[in-house]
């Protein structure tokens, strides 16, 4: 399967200090499935996953892996993706809803539910996962949320909220109260330690989609009605309209970026950016190279790419300054590495590189605006010998942490300073050697 995007250019959008400068990278059916992306997630492990209308694929950074009925996938329509606290991924289709365990790699690694096993429908229109890991999902007829321990849901429906009906779109803030966004009856907000439903009568009815900000206040796209910003402090709302400089008044997407900058994508015209701080407003079209004016899906990936999910195709924006290498670099000690031999790499979550190396313990590198930054660690730095307990916990000083919760921490298999070998344990990067127990440094 053809690997490059179908076209590549260098476009200038917008003017002044709002302007951005980048490039943009389209891709279509000869890479997809299909051209409709309607959903674009990227994993703990770093892949990127598109749904679309014929199936999901799995893009590496090289290759395109599509997954379909055929591997396991309870239908083709992808429509909704997320990934649960042991890694597995969640696809919601318009006529049920599959797991896949990507470890297992075989069809065994996949399961379907439906009604019968618990959901209030099979139109799994929206995922999301809360900060203890757990799934909650969107449907036509209610929301639910997925007990790992027992493969139970537990359902509210329009009897425990109106938005609970026709739901559109799920998203959870970092204090783990659940938004949901519904076609016909607005916006509300569920606690599940408390049990509390609430509703916002000021928000628009038809939701489409919902984002939230670094500062916390909720982003509401509609079908028709422009977008609003709901501050769940105060309860104010703020309309956002053509006049205002949204391209478009039918918002089908939306995603706050790294930058502070809000993207909106639109039903007839293309992408609308408002940037961070200056309040300007610049739009991407088909004329800058987006594959399509309907956009679907919007995903910033962790090396700053924006991943552009269009009726008609993927585009690929890579803002001036955001790292993506394109020929070989070298990097050695006089870069900051803290030794030229180099036994093992991983990746870590938060998009950092770490290098175990022979004698001089382990280092980690951040792409920032295109610069490397190094920082290197060895037993000076407090890299500790602890044991590894029963039932996956990890120990170091006076702090337990399960492996794979919300916390990373690299863990080193360690002789002397020296590391001899690298493995990902979820949301954990670890590095192993041959004898000596095992060490953690927190990140």
């Amino acid at each position: 399967m053809p690997t490059t995007p179908a076209g590549v250019r260098e476009v200038l959008i917008g003017r002044g200090g709002s302007a951005l400068r980048g490039r943009m990278s389209v891709y279509r059916s000869d890479t997809l499935p299909q051209n409709a992306v309607h959903a674009a997630f990227q994993d703990s492990r770093s892949y990127l996953w598109f749904g679309t209308q014929e199936g999901v694929v799995r893009f590496d950074g090289g290759e395109w892996k599509p997954y379909r009925m055929s591997d396991g996938l309870v239908y083709n329509f992808v429509q909704a993706i997320a990934e649960d606290r042991r890694g597995r991924l969640w696809f919601g289709t318009r006529i049920g809803l599959s797991r896949f365990d990507p470890v297992r790699l075989r069809s065994s690694g996949w399961r379907s539910y439906g009604t019968a096993d618990g959901l209030p429908d099979v139109h799994v229109r929206a995922i999301a996962t809360d900060p203890d890991g757990a799934i909650w999902i969107g449907t036509r007829r209610g929301l639910t949320r997925h007990d790992a321990d027992d493969e139970t849901f537990d359902s509210w429906s329009e009897q425990d909220a109106a938005a609970c009906r026709e739901v559109s779109a799920v998203v959870s803030d970092t204090n783990g109260r659940i938004w949901i966004g519904s076609n016909v009856a607005g916006v509300a907000s569920f606690d599940p330690a408390s049990g509390r439903w609430t509703a916002y009568d000021n928000a628009p009815r038809a939701v489409n989609c919902l984002a939230i900000d670094k500062t916390g206040q909720i982003w509401i796209g509609t079908l028709g009605d422009g977008a609003s910003r709901l501050d769940p402090a105060t309860g104010c709302l703020t309309s956002i309209a053509t006049a205002d400089g949204l391209a478009n008044a039918a918002v089908l997407s939306i995603l706050c970026d790294s930058y502070g900058d809000v993207w909106f994508g639109t039903g007839e015209a293309g992408v609308s950016c408002l940037r961070s701080g200056a309040g300007e407003w610049i739009t991407l079209s088909v004329e800058d190279g987006l594959a399509d004016f309907t956009i679907l899906s919007l995903l910033e990936d962790r090396s700053g790419l924006l991943w552009i999910g269009a009726l008609g195709g993927l585009t690929c924006f890579q803002r001036e300054g955001t790292y993506r290498a394109k020929t070989w670099q070298t990097f050695t000690r006089a870069d900051g590495l803290a030794h030229d031999l180099v036994a093992c790499i991983c990746e870590a979550s938060d998009g950092r590189y770490w290098f175990g190396t022979f004698g001089r313990g382990v280092s980690s590198l951040t792409m920032r605006d295109g610069e490397a930054v190094w920082r290197s660690y060895d037993t000076r730095d407090g890299l500790t010998v602890v044991l590894r307990p029963r039932r996956g916990r990890l120990a170091h000083g006076r702090r337990r942490q399960r492996a794979g919760g919300k916390h990373d921490s690299l863990h080193l298999r360690r002789q002397r300073r020296h590391v001899l070998g690298c493995h990902r344990r979820r949301r954990c990067v670890g590095l192993r050697s041959m004898r000596r127990p095992l060490a953690v440094l927190e990140l």
